[in-house]
This record gives structure tokens, sequence and C-alpha cells, in this order.
């Protein structure tokens, strides 16, 4: 009877282990000051008079800092605010908001970026994000449409190392 209990146990454990997971399941698991920011985005809707609807995947796991612990990317074009007009109200012409956590130590993490972003990677611990050019602090004589910033992680903060204009 004792070996039943215990294989009816482990087979439960394992089918809960495989069931599919749900938006509000996986973001659960979030660090807390990323979570935070997935609530203030979820409560922005509301404001709204909206109902937040999360299409996966919810958010970014990246590399960015040089300690191997996870860093965190949300681009806000994963939420539509059902209700608020169809369209989320932190979208526009400028794109989605990409709000991006970086670990600063064991166990924390730091909110190092909001942007505007119509484009954006993250490839050998380095963000480029790709922007409207009115989000460049460059001049602009030639006016271009869109500029390409660069970010790196230096001391403990997200440091915009680069920034120049597309030119196509």
């Amino acid at each position: 009877m004792m070996r039943i209990r215990f294989f009816a146990a482990v087979t439960a454990a394992i089918m809960l282990a495989a069931a599919p997971v749900s938006a509000a399941d996986k973001y659960e698991a979030l660090p807390p000051p990323v979570l935070a920011g997935v609530k203030a985005i979820e409560k922005h809707c509301q404001d709204e008079n909206g109902t937040p609807k999360w299409k996966l995947p919810v958010f970014q796991i990246v590399d960015l800092s040089p300690d191997g612990v996870d860093d965190y990317v949300l681009e806000t074009s994963a939420i539509v605010c059902a209700g608020a007009g169809g369209r989320a109200p932190w979208t526009g012409s400028g794109g989605s908001e990409l709000w991006v956590w970086i670990s600063t130590a064991k166990n924390r993490w730091a909110h190092a970026l909001t942007q505007d972003a119509r484009d954006w990677s993250v490839a050998k611990r380095t963000l480029s994000i790709t922007a409207l050019s009115a989000y460049c602090k460059l001049p602009n004589p030639k006016r271009w449409r869109l500029c390409t910033q660069t970010y790196r992680v230096k001391g403990g903060r997200l440091v915009k190392v680069k920034e120049e204009f597309n030119t196509d």
C-alpha cells in the first residue's frame, strides 16, 4: 500500500511539473523588482480602464551583467490593454517601451533603463536599441529618422557607450 501511495505522489508531481505554465504563473517567478515593474504596467493599463492581457513571452532573460545571473528585458508590446482604445497606452510611433533590469549582486536587480524602442537586441553582453532620432543626444544635421544606441554594464550600471544615426 505504501508503494502505491509513493508512486501516486511521484506521478502527480511529474504531471504537475509537466503542466503548461500560464503567463501569470510564469511572471510570478520573476525577481521582486522585475515583478513590481510588470505589476506597474498592469496598473497603468487598469488606470486607462483596460484589462491587461499578456502575450508570451512576457519578458526576455538576457545576459548583460558579468556576474552570470539572469538580467531581464520587458518589451511593453507583450501586453495588450484590452478596452483601452485597442492599443496599449505606452506604445506609439516611437515603438514600445523597453524596461531593463540588471543584476547588481546576489538576489538583487536594478531597474536600469526605460526607453521607447523600435527594435532591440542583446549580443556579447551588449544591448543595442534602435529608436527614433529624438531619443539620441547627438546633433542630427541630416535629419536621420532613426538612431542606434549601444549600452554595456559598467560598475553595476547600464551605460551608453555608443550612439549613431542610421543612414537608411
